[in-house]
């Protein structure tokens, strides 16, 4: 998996605007998707106890490393190959970014060291997030669509920051 996903990551090409990011499809070999689509569980049977709730819509709910669900989720092999191969890859795509880190990043974060956090979040179908900046202080940040079927969602729209006008 590591060296499949290490490939992909090499031959993708990095879009410039309206910020630095890649897409990458068919991220994961299908076999290891199908293995690790079946670790997962479906969005009603998570327990509230042991997932992050963010909103008061009930549409998504969070797992995060700390929780019971995401070390059970540790256990399998499909879910801990994942987590290894992702870690691993980490100098990879400060490499593929390098020349943006350098161009955005403030010289002071710059060599600060990278702590590697992988949650999950699980929305009920049709759910659909209104545009919003996704946690400013991820220098890197996947977005992983486990469930989504290419021709019904799991797509992702980059929106452009507009100036705020005077009134």
């Amino acid at each position: 998996m590591k060296n499949y996903i290490k490939e992909k990551i090499r031959t993708s090409k990095v879009s410039r605007y309206p910020f630095p990011y890649l897409v990458i499809k068919n991220f994961l070999p299908k076999k290891d998707l199908i293995s690790l689509k079946k670790e997962f569980p479906d969005f009603d049977d998570l327990d509230a106890n042991d997932v992050l709730i963010p909103s008061k819509s009930f549409t998504k709910k969070s797992i995060l490393p700390q929780s019971k669900l995401y070390k059970i989720l540790l256990k399998t092999k499909p879910f801990n190959r994942l987590n290894l191969s992702l870690r691993s890859l980490e100098p990879q795509i400060k490499k593929k970014f390098a020349k943006y880190i350098n161009l955005y990043v403030d010289k002071k974060y710059q060599k600060s060291k990278l702590k590697f956090h992988m949650a999950i979040a699980s929305m009920r179908k049709g759910y659909i997030k209104s545009p919003h900046t996704d946690r400013r202080d991820h220098l890197i940040h996947c977005l992983f669509y486990v469930q989504s079927d290419e021709n019904k969602g799991g797509n992702l729209n980059l929106l452009e920051l507009k100036k705020k006008q005077k009134i």
